[in-house]
């Protein structure tokens, strides 16, 4: 008969690659979220940049054309700015949920672990006893064999 200990493994090794997949999403989502707010900074950075040479492209002198283009497209930059910080908090929360996935399953993995352990030095008692039982039965029948 397999031991209790033996019949977990299976799913032992089912929780740990639960744990595996969680832990590489997790990972892909912290990528993400990293990537996106590289986005922002660079967007935020190009933004002033773009503001600063309107500033001095201003100082000589803009006409109504001119000026319009300008703050229409810093006005599309804001626009791609805060949408971009929207696509950061999608991804925070994203990120947040594998986080908490990848959590649940490292505790399961972890009580499951437990468990086994438990179980092998219960195992392990079992047999130390049944050796005893088998030793003194043994002694038995050679003091027995001896006195007859």
């Amino acid at each position: 008969m397999t031991k209790r200990s033996k019949r977990f493994m299976p799913i032992q090794r089912i929780a740990r690659h639960g744990e595996d997949q969680a832990a590489q999403q997790l990972g892909k989502s912290r990528k993400a979220l990293t990537e996106q707010e590289m986005r922002l900074q660079e967007l935020v950075a190009y933004r002033e940049e773009y503001a600063q040479q309107f500033h001095l492209t201003g100082q000589g002198g803009l006409d109504g054309r001119q000026l319009q283009s300008y703050q229409s497209f810093l006005s599309q930059l804001d626009i791609a700015i805060e949408q971009q910080k929207q696509q950061i908090i999608q991804a925070q929360q994203n990120c947040e949920d594998h986080r908490h996935d990848w959590q649940k399953k490292h505790t399961h993995s972890e009580v499951l672990d437990s468990a086994v352990k438990r179980i092998k030095v219960q195992e392990q008692r079992t047999e130390r006893r049944q050796e005893q039982r088998n030793s003194d039965e043994q002694a038995m029948r050679t003091r027995n064999t001896t006195t007859t």
